[in-house]
C-alpha cells in the first residue's frame, strides 16, 4: 500500500512539474508572439511613410524640392520614425539625359553627379538622389549621389523596379551624424536601405517590360536598424525576454541586425561554422554568452520585411526564469510523500491496536488539513499566473444559470487598463453597458446576444470609457465552456488593449487624407 501512495505521488509531481513548465512557456510564447507583432507593425509604419512619399508624386504632376521638404517634415521623422536616417527620391536619368542634368545642378549650386562615369565610359542607367530628408549634414551628403553604380543597391534596384514592390537591400553601412561625444564629422552605421518604384502615370504595368519602361524612379528609406528596432526593447514589453534580429534566413549564418540585451546568445546556439558567420552590427554593443549561461525557453521565427526574410530569435533571460520558478512541484513530492507516509502508519496503527484510533484518527485529520493548505496554495498559485497576463481575464454565468451574466471572476488588469476596481459588487450588467461607448454599444449588445442564443465565440472589437474618461479600445474574446455532456458551464474571456493599433490606423488614415487634401488643393490652385 505504501508503495502505490508513493507511486501516486510521483505521478502527482510530474503532472504539476509539466503543468508549471507549460504556463511557463505558453508565457515565453505570448511575450515572442507580441514582441514579432510590434517588429511587424514598426516596419510597416516605416514602409507606409515611403508609400506616402510615392502617393505625393502621383498625386501631383511635378513635386518641388520644397513639396518634398514639407512632406517630410509633415511625417516628423525625429519623433516618430526614429530609426529612418533618410527618406529620399531618386530619379532615373538615361545616359542622353545625364549632361542636362548636370548642367542643371551646377546651375542650382547642387553637389556634382557621383560618381560621374566609369572607367571606360558612361553607364546605361543613372540613379541619383534628387531629394532627401530631413536636410542633416549627413543627408546633405547624399544629394546627387548615384546609388545605382553600387552593385550591392544596384540588384535590389531592379528586384524593385521589375516586381512593382519595396526591396530592401541586405547589411549596409548608413551614412549618419556621429555620437555626441564623437569628434569625427560623420559615422557609419549598419542598417539596411528599401527601394520602393515609382512609374509613370497611365502607363501599362502588367509586365516586368512594361514596368521596366514605365520607370520614372525610386523612393529610398534609408534606415538604421539599431534605432529602429530598439522602441520595441524600450516599450511595453516583457525585458525578461532577449531578442535577437539577423539579417537573413539562418541565425548562423546570417550578419546580426539587433540585439536587445547586447549578449549574443542565437549566433551561438546555432552556429555551425564561425568562419561563416560574420557580425555586421557594433561589435562594442553585444558580447559572448559567458560559459554555463543557458536559458530556459529560446525560439526561432522568420519575418519577412521589404522582400528580404529576417531571423528573429527569442532566449528567456534570468529574470524571467526567476519569475516563473515554483516550489510547488517540490511541495507536491514532498508533501505527498508524508501524507503516504502517515495513512501507511495509520492504517498500521489501526491494525495493530484500538487504543490508537483516537491519535491515528488526529493524524489523519492533520494530514488532510495539509491537503487542503496545498489545495489552497495550488489554487493561489494559479490564480497568480492568471493575473499576470497583460489583459483583463474574466468568467460570466451563462444566461440559462442561476445568476444569468453575472461576473463570478475579474481579473485585476480590469483597473490596471480601465481604472475600474475590480470588485465583483459593482461588475454587473448595468456597469458593463454604461462602460461602453454609445456609438459602439447597440453593435455590441447585438453580438453579444446573438453568442448567447448560438454559443458560438464571442468577438468584437468596441470602445469603453474608462474610469478617468480616457476611450479606450478593447479586443473582447470569449469562449463557452461546455461540461461533458454539452450543457454550458460558464463564458471565459480576455479583453485586450488594441487602442495603440487603432490609433496607428487612424494615423495612417491621417496621412493619406491630407495627401488627398493637397492634391485638391493643388488642383484647384492650377
Amino acid at each position: 500500500m505504501l508503495l502505490i501512495a508513493l507511486l501516486l505521488t510521483v505521478l502527482g509531481w510530474h503532472y504539476v512539474r509539466q503543468n508549471v513548465e507549460a504556463q511557463a512557456r505558453a508565457r515565453f510564447d505570448d511575450i515572442t508572439r507580441a514582441t514579432q507583432e510590434a517588429i511587424e507593425r514598426r516596419t510597416k509604419a516605416y514602409l507606409d511613410a515611403m508609400f506616402g512619399a510615392r502617393g505625393l508624386f502621383y498625386a501631383s504632376d511635378a513635386v518641388t524640392r520644397e513639396e518634398w521638404h514639407n512632406y517630410v517634415e509633415g511625417i516628423e521623422p525625429n519623433k516618430r520614425f526614429e530609426g529612418l536616417q533618410a527618406i529620399s527620391y531618386a530619379e532615373y536619368l538615361t545616359p542622353e539625359e545625364r549632361e542636362e542634368f548636370v548642367r542643371r545642378a551646377r546651375e542650382e549650386g547642387l553637389p556634382e553627379l557621383r560618381p560621374d562615369l566609369v572607367p571606360g565610359g558612361e553607364r546605361p542607367a543613372y540613379y541619383p538622389i534628387t531629394y532627401t530628408g530631413p536636410l542633416d549634414k549627413a543627408n546633405r551628403r547624399r544629394v546627387n549621389q548615384d546609388v545605382y553604380a553600387d552593385p550591392a543597391h544596384r540588384s535590389v534596384m531592379d528586384a524593385a523596379r521589375d516586381s512593382g514592390s519595396p526591396r530592401a537591400t541586405g547589411t549596409v553601412n548608413v551614412l549618419t551624424e556621429p555620437s555626441p561625444n564623437s569628434s569625427a564629422d560623420l559615422a557609419l552605421r549598419p542598417g539596411f536601405v528599401v527601394y520602393l518604384p515609382i512609374y509613370q502615370k497611365g502607363e501599362p504595368l502588367g509586365t516586368v517590360a512594361e514596368r521596366r519602361r514605365a520607370l520614372q524612379g525610386f523612393i529610398v528609406g534609408s534606415f538604421k536598424s539599431h534605432a529602429l528596432l530598439d522602441g520595441i526593447s524600450k516599450g511595453p514589453f516583457e525585458r525578461a525576454i532577449d531578442f535577437e534580429v539577423y539579417d537573413g534566413a539562418n541565425v548562423a549564418s546570417s550578419p546580426l541586425l539587433y540585439d536587445s540585451d547586447g549578449i549574443l546568445r542565437g549566433r551561438e546556439e546555432n552556429e555551425v561554422n564561425t568562419a561563416s558567420s560574420p557580425l555586421l552590427y557594433d561589435s562594442d554593443r553585444v558580447r559572448p554568452r559567458e560559459e554555463g549561461e543557458g536559458t530556459l525557453f529560446s525560439k526561432d521565427s522568420r519575418l519577412e520585411v521589404a522582400g528580404r526574410e529576417w531571423s528573429l530569435y527569442f532566449a528567456t533571460l534570468p529574470s524571467f526564469e526567476k519569475g516563473v520558478e515554483s516550489n510547488l512541484p517540490t511541495f507536491v513530492l514532498a508533501s505527498g510523500g508524508a501524507v503516504s507516509t502517515v495513512l501507511f502508519g495509520i492504517t498500521w496503527m489501526l491494525v495493530r491496536s484500538r487504543t490508537r484510533a483516537e491519535r491515528a484518527s488526529r493524524d489523519l485529520e492533520e494530514a488532510n488539513e495539509e491537503l487542503e493548505a496545498f489545495s489552497s496554495e495550488t489554487e493561489t498559485r494559479y490564480r497568480t499566473l492568471v493575473e499576470q497576463i497583460p489583459a483583463i481575464t474574466y468568467v460570466q454565468e451563462p444566461p440559462g444559470s442561476s445568476s444569468p451574466k453575472a461576473v463570478t471572476y475579474v481579473s485585476p488588469q480590469y483597473e490596471t487598463i480601465l481604472g475600474y476596481p475590480p470588485e465583483l459588487n459593482m461588475i454587473d450588467k448595468e456597469h458593463w453597458l454604461t462602460t461602453i461607448h454609445p456609438e459602439d454599444r447597440e453593435r455590441v449588445l447585438a453580438e453579444n446576444a446573438r453568442t448567447d442564443e448560438t454559443g458560438e465565440p464571442f468577438k468584437v472589437e468596441y470602445r469603453v470609457i474608462a474610469r478617468d474618461g480616457r476611450v479606450v479600445w478593447l479586443r473582447d474574446e470569449a469562449s463557452l465552456v461546455r461540461d461533458e455532456e454539452g450543457h454550458p458551464l460558464y463564458w471565459l474571456g480576455v479583453q485586450y488593449d488594441v487602442t495603440e493599433q487603432k490609433q496607428e490606423a487612424q494615423e495612417r488614415e491621417r496621412i493619406e487624407q491630407e495627401l488627398r487634401v493637397a492634391r485638391l488643393i493643388q488642383q484647384t490652385l492650377l
